[in-house]
């Protein structure tokens, strides 16, 4: 019988496959990561395509006999999705360090040097040079640590990890 520490993170580790346990805590690739951006990207469409609905859902409860769908011209959805990207992320990288997509690839943003939770403010300046900047990923090709642009600016790393925050 196996106790301490090796054997909790076995246990948790128990739903993982065995071919990948090893990665636990390793960098995140460009593809995993690549991944996981665009079901992050789909998330943050769906967020807007709900605002979109409520909105209309509003202007209907409001007017329903005069009711015309409300066309939100481009540059005010572009300028929404940029909001929501950047909210969602924020939220996410700060409380548990993981997005939707982040989750469905088993991948956690930490703070490059104690692995730690990436504090609000750093969370924020990624995810709006990720919104901004998203190209800036390519330069986990170049790094052996496997960190991006943004990950340089915020102090932050992608890491491989399927425990839970702690």
């Amino acid at each position: 019988m196996t106790t301490g520490r090796g054997a909790d993170t076995e246990h948790h580790l128990s739903g993982v496959p065995k071919q990948a346990r090893r990665y636990q805590g390793q960098p995140a690739g460009l593809v995993t990561r690549l991944i996981a951006g665009a079901v992050d990207l789909a998330m943050v469409l769906v967020l807007l395509a709900v605002g979109l609905l409520l909105l209309n859902a509003a202007v209907l409860a409001i007017r329903p006999l005069a009711f015309e769908p409300v066309l939100v011209p481009l540059p005010v959805m572009l300028l929404s999705g940029f909001v929501i990207s950047v909210v969602y992320l924020t939220i996410a990288w700060a409380s548990t360090g993981r997005t939707f997509g982040g989750a469905v690839m088993g991948t956690r943003v930490v703070d490059a040097g104690t692995r730690a939770r990436l504090p609000a403010r750093r969370a924020l300046l990624r995810a709006a040079t990720c919104t901004v900047f998203p190209i800036g990923l390519l330069w986990t090709l170049l790094t052996p640590q496997r960190r991006s642009l943004q990950d340089r600016l915020a102090g932050s790393a992608v890491v491989y990890h399927w425990l839970p925050p702690g």
